[in-house]
């Protein structure tokens, strides 16, 4: 029988602090024991909570260069975080192919959560992840999507139809996070968003644990 393959969480659209501040929340509401590697668009640091204490995992400019660790209470690595350079379903798709082979060679990851920016887009990650070599070892899992309402770069206007690219991420997303959303914006993106896209409102801070992420493995 083959081993099952391991998930993979994508994390697109926060900017550099919120996308650190919510893997930090994430990796501390983790269940017990569980193994992550977090691959992280231009780098990430924080201090993850493990076990008994903190250890700090930040990570370096290098796409495949000195991976920073957390010991778990055996002594084996319990978190590894890795920068990715540029954006990883575009100049930076084939680092990122070559990363998560790396990894899986390593040692059984519990799971892999993938953070990007918000130029990135998911339906791209997700044709990447399914592409036949990875496909037999690694399974899509969840989809979150970050939309900062606070960001006028953002371009988001909830009298009007969601931007296509925006549109493109929800199609795919299992979760969106509004950041900075009055009450109206939050009807009306939660009015277009695919009905198997769940909409939480939220602010920095005050970031869902992640049991309420959490979905099972894509088939």
């Amino acid at each position: 029988m083959s081993p099952a393959r391991v998930p993979v969480s994508l994390l697109c659209g926060l900017d550099s602090g919120d996308r650190a501040a919510l893997v930090t929340h994430w990796l501390g509401s983790r269940p017990d024991g569980e193994r992550w590697a977090v691959l992280a668009q231009g780098g990430i640091a924080f201090t993850a909570a493990q076990g008994d204490g903190d250890h700090d995992a930040s990570g370096g400019r290098g796409a495949a260069s000195g991976a920073p660790t957390a010991a778990g209470a055996d002594g084996r690595e319990a978190v590894l975080v890795q920068a990715i350079g540029g954006c990883p379903c575009c100049s930076a798709a084939t680092v990122l192919r070559v990363t998560l082979v790396r990894l899986l060679r390593q040692r059984r990851w519990d799971r892999i959560l993938v953070a990007t920016g918000p130029g990135a887009q998911p339906p791209s990650l997700l044709r990447l992840l399914r592409e036949p070599a990875l496909a037999a070892v690694v399974a899509p899992a969840e989809v979150v999507v970050g939309l900062d309402l606070r960001q006028s770069g953002q371009g988001l206007d909830p009298r009007a139809p969601l931007p296509e690219p925006v549109r493109a991420q929800l199609a795919v997303a299992s979760l969106a996070l509004l950041v900075g959303a009055d009450r109206a914006a939050f009807a009306a993106i939660r009015r277009q968003a695919p009905q198997a896209c769940k909409v939480l409102d939220c602010e920095p801070g005050a970031w869902p644990d992640w049991a309420a992420v959490r979905l099972p493995a894509a088939p």
